[in-house]
């Protein structure tokens, strides 16, 4: 089978071609062939091991992208000043409830965990911004992941959560407390109880 791309869209999909009608022939016989795909959980700014988006992209076939919570209210112009402006990847991001973003230690700061400004933030920058990342406090109560409930629902968008459960923080009480459409990452790893032991 064939595949006939025009600009950004595929024209046809049809047995043999013409080689005429292109402009460029590629030989993918053996390989896949598919849109653009598109990774939901990336990190491209905010921590060490944070990435340029065509890195980590290209080479395995993504063309858009969601940065997740690497940065915050406070950090998120300069972000899109050096990554998303500059990026071939098309680049979408969750916007971490901490002012500061994803930088170490500074997500545990509750004072820079702030709704409304996070949720205005989202408001002005649709266009780039989808949605609030709740991640990685250590703290024992649900400060952090209240607020970023409360700014996904003045910015009408969602929120999606990374924590550990603790005695005072459960995973089932998180469950209640998220809404239609919010989500919970890294949810097989240690610490968050997806899978009972009758499996």
């Amino acid at each position: 089978m064939d595949v006939g791309v025009s600009g950004r869209s595929i024209g046809a999909v049809e047995p043999d071609i013409p080689e005429s009608q292109g402009r460029r022939v590629v030989d993918a016989t053996g390989m896949y062939v598919t849109p653009g795909l598109i990774d939901i959980h990336a990190h491209c700014t905010g921590w060490a091991g944070s990435m340029f988006p065509e890195e980590m992209c290209f080479p395995y076939g993504v063309t858009t992208m969601v940065d997740c919570g690497g940065a915050g209210w406070r950090t998120f112009d300069d972000f899109n000043t050096n990554v998303v402006r500059k990026s071939a990847v098309r680049v979408f991001a969750l916007l971490n409830i901490v002012g500061q973003g994803m930088e170490g230690d500074v997500e545990q700061n509750t004072e820079d965990m702030d709704a409304e400004l996070t949720a205005a933030k989202i408001r002005q920058r649709s266009d780039v911004l989808v949605g609030v990342k709740v991640a990685h406090y250590q703290g024992r109560g649900w400060e952090s992941i209240d607020r970023g409930i409360e700014a996904a629902r003045l910015s009408n968008s969602f929120v999606l959560v990374d924590q550990n459960s603790k005695p005072t923080r459960t995973f089932d009480e998180l469950l209640k407390r998220l809404g239609p459409g919010d989500g919970v990452t890294h949810c097989y790893g240690y610490g968050k109880p997806m899978i009972g032991n009758d499996g």
